[in-house]
């Protein structure tokens, strides 16, 4: 059950930051979000208190990315020079 959770988030995850990329965040709305992922609005308010939350954990995911990548390259910047 908890990876179907885990899936579900995702797939809302995803799907937001496709639309939010494609279209914009003020054009991209819940209903839209959910329609596109195939999910009722229950089920985003299930993972999300609302659009800005959701935008928020993007965000806050891609930040985590960059910042693993960073890490990452000067750790291998550090190996080269030693």
């Amino acid at each position: 059950m908890k990876s179907q959770h885990s899936s579900t988030k995702n797939q809302l995850l995803s799907v937001a930051k496709a639309l939010f990329f494609k279209d914009g965040f003020e054009n991209t709305t819940v209903r839209i979000i959910c329609e596109t992922s195939g999910l009722t609005t229950g089920s985003f308010y299930y993972y999300f208190e609302s659009k800005h939350a959701l935008f928020s954990s993007i965000v806050s995911e891609t930040a985590n990315l960059l910042e693993n990548d960073i890490l990452r390259s000067e750790e291998h910047t550090s190996e080269l020079q030693s």
